[in-house]
């Protein structure tokens, strides 16, 4: 996903760093064209800012999930089988949160 992320930054990077050739657009698109691209550059400046606090964000969980134990502790807890009086809805959702932190963890280790 971080790798996702780099390259997102930098295609960004890339079109922001293009400038459009007044002469090239139709009569009258130029003021049209230079407010339309300055609201797209404000727009993705604050996505920038967003996937940067996300990004931060991350990082703090991923670093929970590393911490020796916490996988066996989450599964001991929300793991099916762990709650065999649990059925119906209850059971489906312990089933959804333990595909919920595999997932994770395998996110976690796809980043090392």
């Amino acid at each position: 996903m971080l790798r996702f992320v780099e390259e997102f930054r930098r295609g960004w990077t890339d079109g922001r760093t293009r400038q459009v050739d007044p002469a090239r657009l139709p009569d009258g698109a130029g003021s049209d064209q230079g407010k339309t691209l300055a609201e797209v550059s404000a727009l993705a400046d604050q996505l920038n800012a967003r996937v940067i606090e996300l990004e931060a964000q991350i990082a703090a969980c991923t670093g929970v999930l590393r911490l020796p134990g916490v996988k066996t502790w989450l599964l001991s807890k929300f793991h099916p089988d762990k709650h065999p009086e649990v059925n119906g809805e209850g059971r489906k959702a312990y089933e959804e949160s333990a595909q919920m932190i595999n997932a994770a963890y395998e996110v976690v280790e796809s980043e090392r």
